[in-house]
């Protein structure tokens, strides 16, 4: 038995963009993959070990799959605002988690209207369409984030102000007709 004289590995890094590999590198401990990386990519790694007398062993192979890549929601309405954020029809909100395709990964659409519940979708393509009934009159808010393989986007908050009930006027009694001065007075009523 002559015993091990080092460990050694092959790499192999596979991007969007390009492959690389090395071989026979000495394993002097831990090998890190992946903290470095700025991208999504594949690392294939073959582990051997070579004896004193020079009898290479049986390898292991291990492949790390790297994705740092998020998928942020795209949130859309159906009405178009006027005077900021103020709709005078109740809209409806399509939220959408466009850019992956189906069998990738599972990308969780996260939401919460108004403070509520926290809601989440598992999205099954990127074509799927998270539909929130119309609003009712006043002020809301939406928080929208995803999550897919660990990677978080951040999270977007929406402010929605529904106003559909028009401006009341209304005023004091009047004479037909007078000789003296009259004072009129209007009250306004406004919901929002």
């Amino acid at each position: 038995d002559s015993g091990i004289y080092n460990y050694y590995y092959d790499l192999t890094t596979t991007t969007a963009s390009e492959t690389t590999s090395v071989e026979k590198q000495l394993l002097t401990g831990t090998l890190s993959l992946g903290e470095a990386a700025d991208t999504n990519c594949i690392y294939n790694v073959t582990f051997y070990a070579v004896s004193n007398s020079g009898v290479k062993g049986e390898t292991t192979n291990v492949v790390v799959k790297v994705n740092k890549t998020t998928y942020p929601a795209v949130v859309s309405v159906d009405k178009t605002a006027v005077n900021g954020n103020w709709y005078h029809e109740q809209p409806v909100i399509e939220m959408t988690v466009p850019g992956w395709y189906t069998g990738e990964k599972v990308v969780n659409l996260h939401y919460v209207l108004d403070n509520g519940t926290e809601q989440v979708v598992s999205m099954s393509s990127s074509e799927q369409k998270v539909t929130l009934a119309a609003l009712n009159e006043g002020k809301h808010t939406l928080e929208v984030w995803t999550d897919a393989n660990g990677n978080t986007t951040e999270h977007q908050t929406i402010i929605y102000n529904v106003d559909l009930t028009a401006p009341v006027i209304t005023g004091n009694e009047l004479p037909e007709y007078s000789k003296q001065d009259v004072t009129v007075t209007l009250n306004v009523n406004e919901a929002y």
